[in-house]
């Protein structure tokens, strides 16, 4: 009978030995963790996610309260400010209507510029401009009557127009220096003139001559 060895202190195992069976549920223990782990850093990352698009949506949310708070506070300023552009409007079509030159002053001035025997035909008038056509006596040169227009001082640059069709009358062309003609006031006479002795197309505007007090 041999006798039993003695079993060596170094050749003990640093780790207890697994069976097979014990090695299969180590490493589904193992599985079990980093699924659990994983699972884990889902759920958080989900929970931030969800955290930070419910505060965008609370920014959002706000940022509209206030901007509707503050369309309600200026709503009355723009008003006012459509208002106030709607009346500069206004006025500038107003300032433009009185600074334009008057169909009667027009008429008046030229009665006190041509001779007589003269019979307005045709009459356009601009804001700086005047296109009139001007039935001649037959011993009325087109000179003479350039002359005349010009020397009043408000039409300038007078020039008769050749017109392509066969009129018994000229037109003339000219600018106007200012919207009033110089030298305009109420008591001139020459709008008496005006209506009395330049005679105008039926068609156009006729001015009427202001009766004189105590007669009916």
């Amino acid at each position: 009978m041999l006798p039993e060895l003695e079993r060596l202190a170094w050749f003990k195992p640093l780790r207890p030995v697994l069976r097979a069976d014990q090695l299969g549920y180590a490493a589904l223990g193992n599985e079990r963790l980093l699924m659990g782990v994983t699972v884990l850093s889902l759920l958080a990352f989900t929970t931030w996610a969800a955290r930070d698009a419910w505060d965008s949506r609370q920014e959002s949310i706000a940022a509209r309260q206030a901007l509707e708070a503050v369309k309600q506070d200026a709503a009355p300023l723009l008003a006012a400010r459509d208002k106030a552009l709607a009346a500069a409007d206004q006025s500038a079509v107003l300032i433009k209507q009185l600074t334009a030159p008057f169909p009667l002053e027009v008429i008046d001035h030229l009665a006190k510029l041509l001779p007589k025997g003269i019979t307005v035909k045709e009459l356009d008038l601009g804001p700086q401009s005047l296109r009139v056509g001007l039935e001649l006596p037959t011993d009325l040169s087109r000179a003479k009557v350039v002359n005349d227009l010009e020397s009043g001082g408000w039409f300038t640059q007078v020039s008769e127009v050749k017109d392509a069709g066969v009129r018994s009358w000229a037109t003339f062309e000219m600018k106007l220096s200012a919207a009033r003609p110089p030298g305009r006031s109420s008591n001139d006479s020459g709008l008496k003139r005006g209506a009395a002795e330049l005679p105008v197309n039926p068609e156009l505007p006729k001015p009427v001559a202001p009766q004189q007090a105590g007669k009916s």
